[in-house]
Order: structure tokens, then C-alpha cells, then sequence
């Protein structure tokens, strides 16, 4: 089992009072599964948790430790390392649009 990765696309839906206003958000979502298939069911129940309809997944992969910057290469670490203690999905920061 491995620890994926993916910049989500999602949208609120209707009634959403945690992103009011937001015609879309973007943020990267860690997962521990064993393929990239079930890391989009996880990754779809989690998101829809937080009332938002997922509209892609871009750049799905398995997580590496190396650094792509070192400020997201610390972020996305501790996450990883999270998803891999304890399972479940992590989420980044997420980042709203407007247009």
C-alpha cells in the first residue's frame, strides 16, 4: 500500500457556508491505498464530506519524499507521514477561486 497524491479541483455545493462565495477551490489531498483507482473513492468520500462535488484529479501519483520546494516538500512530508501512521486522507491547504 502506498501513499498517493493529487491536485483535486472540487466546488462547493449549493448551501456550502465553508467556502461562501468560492466558485471552486483547489488543494493537494494525501491518501494510504493500495492503487490509484481506491484513492479516488477515498479521496471522493472525503472531499464530499466537506460538501464539495470533486470536478478532477490532476497529477495523480504515489507520494515521493523528495522535495519539490522546501516549503511544500516540508508541508506535504508531515502529511505523508500522518496518512502513513494513521491512515485515512490528509488534506493541504486549500486555495478558493472566484472566476
Amino acid at each position: 500500500m502506498g501513499i498517493w497524491i493529487a491536485r483535486v479541483h472540487a466546488v462547493p455545493r449549493e448551501g456550502n457556508s465553508d467556502f461562501a462565495g468560492a466558485k471552486g477551490l483547489v488543494v493537494n489531498v494525501l491518501a494510504r491505498t493500495p492503487s490509484a483507482a481506491a484513492y479516488r473513492h477515498q479521496v471522493e468520500q472525503a472531499v464530499n464530506e466537506y460538501g464539495l462535488d470533486v470536478v478532477e484529479l490532476e497529477d495523480l501519483e504515489e507520494f515521493s519524499f523528495e522535495a519539490p520546494t522546501p516549503e511544500e516538500f516540508e508541508r506535504l512530508s508531515a502529511l505523508a507521514r500522518q496518512v502513513d501512521e494513521f491512515g485515512g486522507v490528509e488534506f493541504d491547504v486549500f486555495y478558493t477561486y472566484d472566476e
